[in-house]
């Protein structure tokens, strides 16, 4: 090992953790590269839901929800009024965009649960 090396080693390496992969992760910098991670990841998922939304593809499930639900909101029951089809399980907490996790919503009602679970949603 070289001399120079030798001598700053121990400064260098401060807070580095060498790990069972053999590889060495600093606390911090590990931390650091989750939340961009994280962020990365969220980013992804606005993109392929504005894909989503603006493809024919979520125009016929939406089409196929309120049929499948007789064009009545699933919540309070109303009909004959504007109607938007709701996640059960939000897009933030993983829901996916399929029929099994949509329902048919008057806007009231989608609104005032917003990006909530139904059992958190108090009407």
């Amino acid at each position: 090992m070289d001399k120079a090396w030798k001598d700053v080693r121990s400064g260098a390496l401060r807070g580095w953790v060498l790990c069972s992969d053999g590889r060495l992760y600093h606390p911090v910098v590990s931390e650091k590269a989750l939340i961009a991670w994280a962020k990365k990841e969220a980013t992804a998922r606005k993109i392929n839901r504005r894909l989503e939304i603006e493809s024919g593809a979520w125009a016929e499930i939406r089409a196929a929800v309120f049929a499948r639900d007789k064009y009545t909101c699933q919540y309070c029951g109303a009909n004959g009024v504007r109607l938007e089809a709701d996640h059960v399980v939000p897009v933030r907490l993983g829901g996916a965009t399929s029929m099994e996790n949509l329902k048919t919503a008057c806007k009231p009602c989608n609104r005032s649960k917003g990006a909530r679970r139904p059992e958190e949603w108090a009407r």
